[in-house]
């Protein structure tokens, strides 16, 4: 039975016009971010240079950071409508007049969309691979791929959550308004709050915004961070092991009570 949601939710945002154009986009950046690196790492190689520039690590990054963000935009456009559009065609009763608990009906429109968005970064990812120099003989290389997608779908996970929490209280042009907005800050706050301790936001001085962005850093689940992990899997940049379980665990404990308080609103509405 969940099965079966999960593949209506396939199919059902499949037909999403976001999907494609999406797509297309992140297949012209990814070519042509590799061709302009590609140019330039034979000037830089004919100038000499070569040790200044680590190209193969910025390769990776701006395209990850950059799959991660159109992920992250699909994700939320997905979710404003995920339960909300079920809903409003009054489909919702047909699937919950089956027996089938109501958190199984969400699991699979989750699962569902996540499992898109997944396939849409690993098709992504694939790209970047192929045309990077020297990728298919690096196993290690591969390796760290399959980890990435698994991290980036996790946050794309979270992102469609996050849509589907607010489409319960707001339509889903404002939802996919304030989903973007709000992530927007999530990013930031985690950028520059990233190694600032907890007690800082008690400490005089700090102004309006910063204890905004605190707040927003220590009691949301931090994507930029995770992002931050992924990015360093091909970089110069070494995140302890210890730092990287942390951030796992505070983005599961956040995540966990997002998905709880979707359950709740959920379980509240009436067929």
């Amino acid at each position: 039975m969940i099965w079966e949601i999960i593949k209506n939710t396939i199919a059902k945002e499949y037909r999403n016009r976001t999907i494609l154009p999406s797509f297309i986009i992140t297949i012209i950046y990814i070519v042509g971010l590799n061709m302009g690196l590609d140019a330039l790492e034979n000037l830089v190689a004919s100038q000499g240079l070569d040790s200044m520039l680590d190209l193969k690590d910025n390769r990776m990054r701006y395209s990850i950071y950059f799959i991660q963000f159109w992920a992250a935009i699909i994700s939320i456009s997905l979710g404003a409508g995920l339960v909300l559009s079920d809903i409003k065609d009054n489909a919702i009763s047909l699937f919950l007049v089956l027996p089938m608990k109501r958190f199984f009906y969400l699991f699979g429109r989750l699962t569902g969309a996540t499992f898109l968005i997944s396939a849409f970064i690993l098709i992504s990812f694939s790209l970047i691979y192929f045309l990077s120099p020297g990728a298919l003989l690096n196993l290690e290389y591969l390796g760290k791929g399959i980890l990435v997608v698994f991290l980036l779908s996790l946050g794309c996970f979270l992102v469609i959550c996050f849509s589907v929490l607010l489409s319960f209280f707001i339509s889903e042009k404002l939802t996919l308004i304030l989903g973007v907005i709000f992530m927007t800050l999530v990013f930031v706050s985690n950028t520059f709050f990233r190694n600032v301790p907890l007690e800082s936001v008690f400490r005089e001085g700090v102004g309006f915004f910063n204890s905004i962005g605190f707040i927003i850093h220590y009691a949301f689940p931090r994507l930029g961070n995770l992002v931050w992990i992924t990015s360093s899997l091909f970089s110069s940049e070494v995140v302890a092991i210890k730092i990287a379980s942390m951030e796992l665990l505070h983005f599961g404990l956040t995540l966990s009570l997002w998905v709880w308080c979707i359950k709740y609103l959920f379980d509240r509405y009436e067929v």
